[in-house]
């Protein structure tokens, strides 16, 4: 396949084409008027800003006020001291965590013979407790696990050779880890025995209680058990699951996370001054809460939103290596292009209909169908697709080979086409924005071609697209008028409520805005994040979350301005920051935190970033 001749025959038919392009004037010319622009780009006052060496994301380093906003850290890290790791000594030499240590890695491995006794004891307890002999479903879980029995392998184990492991190495130039168990357990005497007795449990909770609860609770133990595994599988879980379902999961992972320092006695926590501002941020939702309109369902939201913040803590000191990190950026990536996926069969079969709430037919009567796939809403997919596009970007720019190019161009045309079918007009001006700063930073070379291409896009596209796209600004369309009032009636309430907001949610939000609305028009938010997020937190909540945007763009200019320029670190860098700004664009003309995974996945990103500079500043320490 790496031999195929139509694609060594593109290949050498381009390398002669660039090689005679070199040598025109044409060539020449664009060079010396890219390096004077680059020039005087680099040596700006908006570069030296931004791309001002400030150090490695330290967990403590700064003032007094960040030291004071590290204490939450400095007492976990107390639970690390000597007691916390002879209790966690001695709990590895009980006969329970044994037992769990057993189940944990049979379960993770997927062990034939151990899940196939697991199903077969559960689904019989689950029939003879619940006395529902005819239940087709615990039926077919007993007879999966009596063929599981025949067979005694781990089947991830199994998948180190399998087309799989091979197709990822192929195309995504990429090799699994398929070491998340100890392979000693999966072979240990008495194992069937655990597994009889796990299932018994498991069918006993799932007939009394629910089979969700059992499900839940074996999920649970993994999730303790494999801090980096819990990580990354909730990573790729967030778009599939519903809000509350995410921010169990969330939980479970920094619960793992503070057993496993606790179990391996490291008192250091990274925080720094994005964790320290994220800090203060928590610190002024919980104050608006108090003071809210709807002090009880303001109190909730908050609750969500510590919840989901604290995912950012989680992933800055789970993911350690550059290895951890690219393969959670792969699991992001490839979680979307499901989510993309669905989208477009969504849009092409026209499933979910009813559902279609979102277009103005009197002014666009050829759009019949907007794509929302797995969130609900098209603006919401549309944000969630801003984070990942930048990513699959990247991974095709600097990968090297032709087939991952290929696989990943591909993986980015399928993500694009489920933007462009949201039809959500200021995602669309966020992926310029995006492709802009991406384009500038990482190779400015592609700005002739980015324009001829934009150029040439309009004879391309759908007229109903095109026309969808010209449609901004325009006040006769029901969604830009609908929204212009709605900022307005936003800006007069904020007159009055500057200060320290109404607090959060959609609750408090209704409880107030009504009184301040224009034209009677009524809305659940102020379709504009900015405006929604001053009206809930005041001013000292805006004010911190931009000062945490501005604090994570200079971080990864600053990373990107010392590292080489082709530097897979580099570019991954610029396209997580450049997708964070396009989410920001988008902010302008929505609440994007509307939708509480997108939120989580906001913070994700910010964290992964962070991530990304702190192993790369690390590396060049260790180079000097």
């Amino acid at each position: 396949m790496t031999d195929s001749v139509i694609l060594a025959f593109i290949s050498r038919k381009w390398k002669v084409f660039l090689s005679c392009f070199q040598n025109t004037v044409s060539c020449h010319i664009m060079r010396e008027v890219y390096r004077g622009i680059g020039g005087a780009w680099t040596n700006s006052v908006f570069v030296s800003a931004f791309c001002r060496d400030s150090g490695c994301d330290s967990r403590a380093s700064g003032g007094i006020v960040q030291k004071i906003f590290y204490l939450p850290f400095a007492f976990l890290g107390l639970f690390a001291g000597r007691t916390g790791v002879r209790v966690c000594g001695w709990f590895k030499s009980t006969l329970l965590y044994r037992v769990l240590y057993c189940i944990v890695n049979n379960l993770v491995a997927l062990q034939t013979r151990f899940l196939g006794v697991l199903l077969l004891t559960g689904g019989g307890v689950y029939l003879i407790y619940g006395k529902s002999y005819t239940d087709i479903i615990p039926l077919a879980v007993c007879a999966t696990g009596i063929i599981l029995c025949l067979f005694n392998f781990s089947i991830l184990n199994a998948l180190r050779f399998s087309v799989i492991n091979w197709l990822f190495k192929t195309f995504l130039s990429h090799e699994p880890a398929f070491d998340y168990f100890d392979e000693a357990e999966t072979e240990k005497r008495g194992r069937l025995w655990i597994a009889a007795a796990a299932g018994a449990l498991c069918g006993f909770v799932a007939a009394h209680f629910s089979v969700i609860i059992a499900l839940g609770l074996v999920g649970a133990l993994i999730f303790l058990f494999k801090t980096e595994f819990a990580v990354g599988a909730t990573v790729f879980a967030i778009p599939f699951i519903p809000t509350m379902a995410a921010a169990g999961l969330v939980v479970l992972c920094f619960v793992s996370l503070v057993l496993q320092k606790t179990a391996q006695g490291d008192k250091i926590w990274k925080c720094g001054v994005m964790g320290a501002l994220i800090l203060c941020f928590m610190l002024i939702v919980l104050v608006c809460s108090i003071a809210s309109a709807s002090v009880g369902s303001s109190l909730q939201i908050c609750f969500l939103y510590v919840v989901f913040l604290s995912f950012y803590f989680t992933v800055i000191n789970a993911v350690k290596t550059k290895d951890q990190l690219y393969a959670t950026l792969l699991g992001f990536m490839l979680s979307g292009l499901l989510v993309a996926a669905y989208g477009i069969i969504q849009y092409a079969f026209g499933l979910d209909m009813d559902k279609q709430v979102w277009i103005d037919e009197a002014m666009f009567s050829d759009i019949k169908m907007r794509a929302f796939s797995t969130l609900e809403n098209p603006n919401v997919l549309g944000e969630y697709l801003l984070l990942i596009i930048p990513v699959a970007v990247a991974f095709m720019w600097f990968k090297k080979g032709v087939w991952p190019k290929i696989a990943y161009a591909g993986i980015t045309g399928v993500l694009l086409l489920c933007l462009v079918l949201t039809m959500s007009r200021g995602c669309w001006v966020g992926l310029l924005i995006a492709m802009a700063i991406y384009i500038t930073f990482v190779d400015g070379r592609y700005w002739l071609l980015g324009l001829i291409g934009l150029a040439l896009l309009p004879s391309f596209i759908p007229e109903s697209i095109l026309n969808r796209f010209l449609s901004i600004g325009n006040l006769n369309d029901t969604s830009s008028s609908y929204r212009m009032f709605i900022w307005l009636g936003t800006v007069a309430m904020l007159k009055d409520y500057w200060i320290a907001g109404i607090g959060p949610g959609r609750i408090a939000f209704n409880l107030v805005y009504p009184q301040y609305a224009y034209q009677g028009i009524i809305a659940p938010h102020a379709h504009n994040v900015y405006l929604q997020m001053t009206a809930e937190t005041g001013i000292a909540g805006i004010a911190c979350f931009l000062l945490i945007c501005i604090v994570f763009f200079r971080r990864i200019a600053s990373a990107a301005r010392a590292l080489e320029k082709k530097s897979s670190d580099r570019i991954m860098g610029i396209a997580l920051a450049s997708g964070v700004a396009a989410f920001l664009v988008q902010g302008a003309f929505d609440y994007v935190f509307y939708n509480y995974r997108v939120f989580l996945m906001f913070w994700m990103v910010l964290a992964l970033g962070i991530v990304l500079r702190d192993i790369s500043c690390r590396k060049e320490q260790a180079d000097d």
